[in-house]
């Protein structure tokens, strides 16, 4: 039968018959269940469900989910003693285990897979050989019933904050009566049963559920949460039933987003793991904030330092130069750098500079030629004739004999100062690297002589 593609209403009268086949297997210690009957059940409850919503269909949800609690009692009177037994769908992993309680128990066999731990009461009151005043049987350990539902398999959730906030797989668990598959009633323990269940969202916080089918909510009555600094929850619990792990606070993106909003995201998630308990959200998000202020200024303070010392830096090697190669704002030496240029004679081919007394006389040599330019122009009527190569060597001569006079009138100097040809006067800086303001490289004119 095509139990998928039935109509609500058959679908309600058919999910009837299936428990009632289901009770059979229970009742009856002559009839037990077997793999292929589990399977088939399994694929049932799969088909009965297709097609409905726990906002919509609540009643016929509850039903179907009480049919697959009585498949877990049937699979518990099926499975030997130290024995499991486990089938899976797409909607999760069915694990019936058979044993004393008193160790921890996976409820998978995936990794990452949950933990249970039934502590000391369960132990003490269920293995390894119990009796209850109801029944005068012994039986020998329990029967661990487990369905860990796949990522994103909701059949509870009826709102829609409650399917967003969801972090974590649903895991149900129970225990029966090994013998007769029963539900056995775990309420007000002492030591609390530890469920770890693996974190499928990232969160700030975290907080454990359990849904309570009389309100049909998930509530944290019993509940408690704990998180360590490695983001494992444990949610501890004073009964059993359907438990799950949602985000107490916004949960963090799973979308793409930018590097330095993941790395504060991780690190606002991480603080609060590791002060739960002992600061409020806001709490963590005020002192991260602060600590990123400061950080900043103190960033701000580093640099400003730096910029600082180079400039003191500058201006402590600027005054431990000597006085006469000090250079005033334009570049311009100063001190006595400027007064040594008129008094050095080179040895060698370099250009040397003119003294005073030789540019007074060039300047008036200048002007006489000028005049005698002049004279002759106004003697004659035509255009200026260009020189002839005979006048061109005489202002050559001319030339040369004005700049012998010159260095001759300079190393007559030289005794007196106590220097001899080719050496500088102390502060004098070479002129191919520096020259003094008044000096010219500009050739003299040549006179023309009529």
């Amino acid at each position: 039968m095509d139990v998928a593609h039935l109509e609500t209403s058959q679908k309600d009268s058919f999910a009837d018959a299936v428990a009632t086949i289901l009770q059979v297997y229970i009742d009856d210690t002559l009839v037990t269940i077997t793999k292929d009957n589990i399977e088939t059940f399994v694929t049932i409850i799969k088909e009965l469900r297709g097609g409905l919503s726990i906002v919509n269909n609540a009643e016929q949800m509850n039903k179907i989910s009480t049919i697959e609690t009585s498949l877990l009692g049937a699979m518990v009177e099926a499975a030997y003693v130290g024995g499991e037994i486990e089938t899976s769908t797409a909607d999760g992993l069915y694990k019936i285990q058979k044993n004393v309680p008193c160790n921890s128990v996976q409820g998978a066999t995936s990794s990452p897979a949950p933990v249970i731990d039934f502590g000391t009461d369960i132990c003490n009151d269920y293995g390894p050989i119990w009796s209850s005043s109801s029944d005068t049987d012994s039986h020998f350990g329990v029967g661990i019933a487990t369905i860990y539902y796949e990522d994103g398999v909701d059949f509870q959730s009826q709102l829609i904050e409650d399917q967003n906030s969801l972090a974590s797989r649903i895991l149900l668990v129970t225990i029966a009566n090994p013998d007769t598959g029963s539900e056995l009633s775990i309420q007000s323990l002492s030591d609390p049963i530890s469920v770890t269940i693996p974190i499928t969202q990232q969160s700030v916080t975290y907080e454990c559920k359990f849904w309570d089918k009389t309100r049909e909510e998930w509530s944290t009555d019993g509940v408690q949460s704990n998180t360590d600094t490695q983001g494992v929850v444990t949610c501890q619990t004073t009964h059993l039933s359907i438990f799950a792990v949602f985000t107490g606070d916004d949960p963090l993106p799973t979308t793409t987003m930018a590097p330095w909003t993941g790395t504060a995201a991780l690190v606002t998630a991480r603080a609060s793991s590791l002060f739960q308990g002992k600061f409020t959200r806001t709490e963590l998000i005020i002192f991260i904030l602060g600590l990123a202020l400061f950080s900043l200024l103190l960033l701000v303070f580093l640099i400003v330092a730096c910029i600082l010392i180079v400039k003191l830096a500058k201006r402590h090697q600027h005054r431990n130069r000597p006085q006469s190669l000090r250079r005033d704002g334009h570049g311009a030496e100063t001190g006595s750098a400027l007064g040594s240029h008129s008094s050095w004679l080179s040895g060698s081919n370099r250009v040397t500079p003119f003294s005073d007394d030789d540019e007074i006389q060039n300047q008036r040599h200048s002007r006489t030629a000028r005049r005698s330019h002049s004279s002759w122009f106004s003697r004659s009527n035509s255009r200026v004739t260009p020189f002839s190569d005979d006048d061109e060597i005489r202002n050559q001569r001319h030339s040369r004999a004005s700049t012998a006079t010159t260095t001759c009138s300079v190393a007559a100097d030289l005794p007196r100062m106590g220097l001899h040809p080719g050496q500088h006067p102390p502060g004098h800086q070479s002129p191919s690297r520096r020259r003094p303001p008044h000096y010219s490289m500009q050739k003299a004119r040549p006179i023309w002589m009529p």
